[in-house]
């Protein structure tokens, strides 16, 4: 345990160290400004250091025993070679909240990261190796196609895997499982409740806070709001105000948003016309912009007006779009809400209490914010959602974490026979 505390400390002084060149490399790889990649190397450290002091308190424990000459208690071991498979989103800080819980309780793994950031995978790997993480230990995985991850988590020597990713994907994964303990962490297609005695200004800023940080490619985006009819038109109003003069280019440069990774943009631009021509109204955007000096996949932020039918208020666009669905009580808003596959996060503006505390009760997701846009915690936080957005462990939370990559060993022991 001391040897491993000491290699979690240096891991977290290396990311210090490093930082400066980590935070270069993921904003050129993701596409993110330089102040959200400092931002996500500060919560991989985060991670680490919760994890590290989450150890001493999760050996276990001692139980009573209804026999006087029995000794009873229970205690965590590894699981054994676990597959891990992580995103391009947060190749740092995400690839931390399944490292840790997973070298911390004594596993073996192999990582298999996206082949969009192949230099962050790399370089996080070697900050593990030179803080004295053994090498058999930890093994990183490159490859370009799916079927490089396929051929891992199908290999029966697995004992467990553990996957960040789209929906879609951890479906795939949990076919080929085959009994071993599985851990994912899915999409999200997130909604925002504007109530007509919510603070209006307030709510558009995070809104579209929500919606167009790291051009909405993150799993807790906003992207959805359901604002009551009767501050509908000023809701509207103050949201085009502050999308109307975001910039889109190179985010190293100053632009607000940066491009989409992958070849997505025509397809988005098709399902929004398509969209409007079933009855949604384009307030602002809808269409692939080609900036100045750029040669990367560009869209322009977009505000829709969509009715609570729309087939696209389903659907997670992980694209900065932000959709607009009016309703007319809290009650038809949760029904929207929990009438969808996707349970990962949520968020309620209103002065209410009572109104607050009957979203917080009722809402079927696995985070849920007040008066603030839909997102994650702190790095210490339980961290996933239900339906297709998880399976019901929590990463983040250092405890759950812990317990999610070790096995429960129950004793009953008669020490004088």
């Amino acid at each position: 345990m001391e040897r491993m505390d000491e290699i979690f400390s240096r891991i977290q002084d290396l990311l210090q160290r490093e930082r400066d060149d980590l935070s270069r490399v993921v904003a050129r790889e993701t596409g993110k400004s330089s102040k959200e990649a400092n931002a996500e190397i500060e919560k991989a450290m985060r991670t680490f250091k919760a994890i590290q002091y989450q150890k001493y308190q999760s050996v276990g424990e001692v139980l009573p025993s209804q026999d006087k000459d029995c000794l009873v208690f229970s205690s965590h071991y590894p699981v054994g070679v676990t597959g891990v498979v992580t995103p391009w989103n947060f190749p740092l800080y995400i690839a931390a909240q399944h490292l840790a819980p997973a070298i911390m309780g004594r596993n073996t793994v192999i990582m298999k990261c996206s082949p969009h950031v192949p230099i962050s995978s790399t370089k996080l790997v070697e900050i593990l190796l030179e803080a004295g993480l053994p090498q058999q230990m930890i093994s990183l995985l490159h490859g370009t196609r799916m079927e490089v991850a396929d051929l891992l988590v199908s290999d029966k020597r697995l004992d467990m895997v553990s996957f960040t990713g789209s929906s879609a994907t951890a479906k795939g994964i949990a076919r080929k499982r085959e009994g071993r303990k599985f851990i994912f962490e899915g999409g999200g297609n997130n909604f925002q409740v504007v109530l007509a005695d919510a603070d209006i200004t307030s709510a558009a800023g995070k809104a579209v806070q929500g919606t167009i940080g790291f051009a909405g490619q993150k799993c807790v985006a906003t992207g959805n709001v359901l604002v009551e009819r009767e501050v509908l038109a000023v809701f509207v109003e103050k949201v085009k105000s502050i999308m109307a003069v975001l910039s889109v280019g190179d985010t190293s440069a100053g632009a607000d948003l940066g491009p989409l990774v992958g070849e997505r943009c025509h397809d988005l631009e098709s399902r929004i016309q398509e969209s409007v021509a079933q009855g949604g109204e384009l307030v602002l955007g809808g269409h692939v912009t080609h900036p100045k000096g750029t040669d990367g996949q560009f869209f322009q932020p977009t505000i829709l007006i969509l009715p609570k039918e729309s087939p696209l208020v389903r659907e997670e666009l992980f694209a900065p779009v932000l959709k607009i669905i009016p309703i007319d009580t809290l009650d038809e808003a949760l029904a929207v809400i929990n009438a969808q596959e996707y349970g990962l996060a949520a968020s309620i503006y209103s002065r209410g209490q009572s109104a607050v505390l009957n979203f917080i009760r009722r809402v079927r997701v696995g985070l849920v914010n007040v008066n603030a846009a839909t997102g994650g915690s702190e790095a210490h936080v339980p961290f996933g959602g239900s339906g297709v957005s998880g399976n019901g462990f929590r990463l983040g939370n250092p405890e759950e974490a812990l317990h999610a990559f070790t096995e429960v060993r129950s004793v009953k022991w008669y020490p004088g026979q």
